[in-house]
């Protein structure tokens, strides 16, 4: 599970339970699919 810290035009930084900064490009965000375990509405 990851916390996001940052997002920008061309990669997002996402930091993880071990404190590592990772940078994901955009691109992977937008061509994969991405879990929300956060979101609290259903729909």
């Amino acid at each position: 599970m990851f916390h996001v810290t940052r997002m920008g035009l061309r990669a997002t930084v996402a930091r993880s339970r071990d404190e590592e900064d990772l940078i994901i490009p955009n691109a992977m965000l937008v061509q994969n699919s991405v879990t929300n375990y956060t979101l609290r509405d259903p729909t």
